[in-house]
């Protein structure tokens, strides 16, 4: 989890460029599943992204930056699987061998749900 998104459709700020020129070859070669983000004010969650491509194997990437400042318009790029405007909270279900995410609007409407299996 960190403050910048790596990929990122929002209007304002879009991917950063640090992100992806520094971190991700790391978060692939470390075999991460998923990598929390925030600072655009959305929700955005990507398909599993390995060398710039969507592969089943690859990393989640998803940003809950909706709190704080006015949220903001995403976009949709290839590699939005999901993308809502609007405030919103999601909720992480762990497990040994899984991970569920989802995301809820504020009125309680799931906007997301996703599940990563251990991999």
């Amino acid at each position: 989890m960190a403050h910048h998104p790596a990929y990122n459709s929002g209007m304002q700020h879009g991917c950063t460029s640090y992100v992806l020129n520094h971190w991700v070859d790391i978060f692939e070669k470390c075999r991460l599943d998923i990598y929390f983000a925030g600072h655009e004010h959305i929700y955005e969650r990507t398909w599993p992204i390995r060398q710039n491509r969507i592969d089943g194997d690859g990393v989640v990437y998803v940003i809950t930056g909706s709190a704080g400042a006015r949220y903001r318009e995403p976009g949709k790029e290839w590699w939005t699987a999901v993308s809502d405007t609007g405030y919103c909270y999601i909720i992480v279900d762990v497990t040994w061998s899984r991970l569920t995410v989802t995301a809820y609007n504020l009125d309680g409407k799931i906007i997301d749900k996703f599940t990563l299996s251990k991999r």
